[in-house]
């Protein structure tokens, strides 16, 4: 995480925006509740109307997250597309089939997601959408 930037922090991740506007997201290793997903949603609409844009491009690094319900998969798989325009997950392990099936649905569900190793890749991939 560069230093000298503003950070906005949630219950399960922490937030900044790169030289390049797009929203960058480490998690924290915390269990994953719909409540937790309703702060990240209030936070997204924030950004949007105080940055004056349409939607995020995201670049989330997803090595400490936790398994999600059905309950937050479906929440999640709903709410995201009203503010993303684009996401990139980044993981340096596998990932667990909870993650998984959200990765899934969101790709099916108005938006471009892709799963990437290595950050460059990812940032180089959403820049298309910046």
């Amino acid at each position: 995480m560069p230093s000298n930037i503003e950070l906005f922090e949630t219950t399960i991740a922490t937030f900044w925006f790169n030289v390049d506007g797009i929203l960058c997201a480490n998690s924290k290793k915390v269990e994953r509740k719909v409540e937790h997903y309703k702060e990240i949603m209030q936070l997204y609409k924030f950004l949007i109307e105080t940055k004056n844009i349409n939607k995020l491009c995201l670049l989330g690094v997803v090595d400490n997250n936790m398994k999600q319900d059905s309950v937050v998969r479906e929440y999640i798989v709903s709410e995201m597309p009203k503010y993303v325009k684009a996401q990139a997950l980044i993981s340096h392990k596998p990932l667990d089939a909870s993650l998984s099936s959200t990765f899934v649905g969101l790709s099916w569900n108005g938006f471009p997601v892709r799963l990437f190793n290595n950050e460059n890749e990812a940032i180089k991939w959403l820049k298309e959408y910046v």
